[in-house]
Parts: structure tokens; sequence; C-alpha cells
């Protein structure tokens, strides 16, 4: 098989030695798409023969640790529990080899990070391989699954900055992670720009403006991606005293999607598991909107809020009240699984559905802007809880063949078996697991026709 040649080049941050670990591979022919490491562990993904995706793994060996192979400092295997097969063997006897001779060059715990990626594949799966903070989320008006973004679609791709945070939501879905440096989330900037130029590249946490670098990071991730767009998303509390809105460009393919789960101080500090920061957070949000910023306000709606939520939309005018007014968004729980108690805050879909339309009269009355119940991909309700006329046609999400299934309580998100027939199936995940769990599947109801 021919190696593609990488369209990266290596990104290295104390990795050089994967570099010449890549190279060695290279040379012996190996059919290599990517290459990373980082939070102490190796990762080598080949493309085997009839295109199937083989990842070798190395780690520090400590005393308990399962894997395939040991050497003497690091423990050799590969993802999935399968046999690799004859041509997997071959590819782990060589790297397992390779490392034997050469781990005494390694840094102590596999520290560092580095990348490659390989032009052939999906940019989803080399972005991820490469940058493990990134995810890719693809939305169409017409379903399928290009390579490339078609005509009229939506690709987002997701930048968890940083797992710190100056709060603390009970519900967060934010994943714990390694922070890239700035060196690495650079790279990340420009991988993006050469595989996907016209995403919207979403700088997340964590609060990314916890980050010492961060207005230079909005500005390369601009510069990065000059058919795209960019959208940080924070609380917004540091751009009230700790950073200046005006010292970022003022693009208008530069966004800011702001956290603001409630109005009500006691409510908010429910919400974020915080004390005293509504204040911050309101004075962040009108410094952005008073430098020229388009910002949308989200709240998730949730056992901590939502009693307050009419009265979220009523305060509008007082909480903004110069002649740039931001857009209002409202959002369902996602409950990942690394975090149990975000299942606490889940709120039946009925309640939320009703609140939601109370709250969608008063923001017209107010002549204030409101996105539609479903304007979000995973934090959202499906649409069968709603009515016909609250079930604008949005671009469709796609849906991964492992996120949801039909009564699959082994998915993170679950459908009803009923759900099949349903006209909205290929663009709804259904619930999430912990909702499947806390309160059935009773609601969904397959919507017929056209």
């Amino acid at each position: 098989m021919t190696l593609r040649r990488p369209a990266l080049d290596v990104v290295a941050d104390g990795g050089g030695w994967v570099a010449r670990l890549v190279e060695a591979l290279r040379q012996g022919g190996a059919p290599l798409r990517s290459a990373s490491l980082h939070d102490g562990t190796l990762r080598l993904a080949l493309e085997l023969e009839g295109g199937r995706a083989f990842v070798v793994t190395a780690r520090p060996w400590r005393e308990g640790l399962q894997g395939w192979r040991r050497t003497e400092r690091l423990l050799v295997g590969y993802d999935g529990a399968g046999d690799p097969g004859p041509d997997g063997g071959r590819w782990l006897e060589r790297i397992h080899g390779l490392l034997s001779r050469g781990e005494g060059s390694f840094p102590e715990g596999l520290a560092g990070f580095a990348a490659l990626g390989a032009r052939g594949g999906r940019p989803e799966e080399s972005l991820a391989a490469m940058f493990p903070f990134v995810t890719v989320e693809r939305s169409s008006p017409t379903a399928g699954r290009g390579r490339r973004p078609r005509p009229g679609e939506g690709v987002e791709v997701l930048v968890r900055a940083t797992s710190r945070c100056n709060q603390a939501c009970p519900f967060c879905s934010g994943p714990k992670h390694a922070e890239p440096s700035g060196e690495v989330l650079r790279a990340c900037f420009r991988a993006v720009g050469e595989l996907l130029p016209g995403a919207l590249v979403s700088l997340t946490g964590g609060e990314p403006t916890l980050r010492r670098g961060f207005p230079g990071e909005v500005r390369a991730a601009l510069e990065a991606l000059p058919r795209g767009e960019v959208q940080v998303q924070t609380n917004a509390v540091r751009f009230a005293t700790a950073l200046d809105p005006t010292d970022l460009p003022r693009d208008p393919r530069l966004k800011f999607f702001v956290s603001l789960h409630a109005l009500d101080e006691a409510a908010y500090d429910r919400c974020t598991g915080s004390r005293g920061q509504l204040g911050q957070a309101v004075a962040g949000t009108r410094r952005l909107l008073a430098a020229g910023h388009a910002v949308t306000l989200n709240a998730v709606v949730c056992r901590e809020n939502v009693g307050h939520v009419e009265a979220y939309v009523r305060r509008m005018p007082r909480a903004f009240p110069g002649l740039r007014r931001p857009v209002l968004h409202f959002s369902t729980l996602i409950c990942p699984e690394w975090n149990p108690r975000a299942a606490r805050s889940l709120v039946r879909y009925r309640e939320v559905v009703e609140v939601l339309r109370r709250a969608a009269r008063v923001a017209r009355e107010l002549g204030w802007e409101m996105l539609p119940l479903r304007s979000s991909t995973h934090a959202t309700m499906p649409a069968c809880v709603l009515r016909p006329s609250e079930r604008p046609r949005r671009a469709e999400y796609r849906v991964g063949v492992r996120e949801t299934g039909y009564e699959d309580l082994s998915r993170p998100f679950v459908k009803a078996a009923r759900c099949r027939g349903c006209r909205e199936t290929s663009r709804c995940l259904g619930v999430p697991r912990p909702y499947a769990l806390a309160f059935g599947l009773d609601e969904l109801r397959p919507i017929r026709g056209d």
C-alpha cells in the first residue's frame, strides 16, 4: 500500500522524538494516517488492508495496567477488544520493536505533545486523532456523508481549549483533558483551515478566556480560517474587568455565545456553582456588545432555573438597555456520562416546552429576538414534543451511528422503537440516556407525513 504523505507538519511541544519515530515507520512502509502524543499516550493510526482502521497505543507501564505486550518502560496495545488479525499483528510487532529500541530517549511519562495528520480520510477522523480536544459536528440540508463540506452544509469544530473554569455548573458538559499549549492550539487552527476551511470554530472549555494567550489565540483562529467563522463560548465574567473586548478584532466573523443561565442572582448561583458572579457576567456581556461584537445568550433550562425563565426574558430590556441587543437562545441538558450529577438537573420536556412557549410570547411582546426552540444539535428537544409550527426547517444534523439507538441504553442517546418510522429520525438523537432512565420514552411519538 502506498503511504499518503502528510498534509500537515509534525507539531511538537517536547515531542520531537515522535517525529523521528514516524519517519522510521514511514521508511518501513507503514500505512500511517496520523500520529499523536497527548496525556501521556502515544497513538499511531494505521490503515490496514481493505481500508480497516487500526490504532496502536503506547503508554507508561504500571502495575495492573492491561495491554498487548510490554517493553521495559511502556505498555503497547491497540484500540478495541477484537483480534488484530495478521496485518495488525505484524504492525504491532514492528512498532513494539521500534519502541523497545528507542524508549531510552523518550521523555519520562511520555510527556509533551505531538501530532501528525495525513490528507487521506475524513477530516473529523484526522482532526480528532491529532487533537483530542476537538470534536466536529456537521449539518446539511440534505442527507449524505461527503468527505468535504457540500454547498449549504454547516461544519462546527468544537475546540475545547481548557478544562479550567471559574464556575462549576452542576450540569457541565465539558470533558476533562490536558490543556494544549498555545503552539498546539495554533496548529489546530491551521489544520482546521486546511481540512475544513469554511468551518465555524467554537472556542470552548471550560472557560477559554482563562487562557493566558486568549486574545492572540482568537486572532490566530480568524487568520487561519479566512473563509470560516470563530465563536467564543464563554460566561463573560472575565470581560467585566480582566479582559478588554476592544482588544479583539471587530470582525463580522467573530461571535460570542455567552452562557447566562439566569438573571435572578440566587438562580444564577445555583446554575453556575458560584457566588456573586451575576453582576460581572452581565457587565462583561454589556462590554462585548458595546465593543460591537455579536452576542447570543444561552440559558440551559434545568431544575435550577426552570421557574425563572419567563422573568429572565422580561428582564432583558433592563439588563441590556443599549441599542445593541443580544439574541436569546435556550438549550436543554446533554448529561454526559462523565458527569453523573447532571441528571439531577433534568426537567421533563413537557415542562420545558411550556416554559419556553411562555418565554417566546414575552420575547415577541418585547420585540426581542429569540432563536427557535430547536436551534441546537445535542442540547435540544426531540421535534415530536413540539407543535408543528414550532418545528422550523433546520439544517440536518448528521446523527452518528454510535450516538443513538432504538431502546438501546448502552448509547449516549436513546430513541423509542416506534421512532423508526418518524420523518425526523435522521436528524433526531432522541433523548440523553439519563433522561430515558429517569423519565422513560413515553413522550416520544413518531411524526408522519411530509
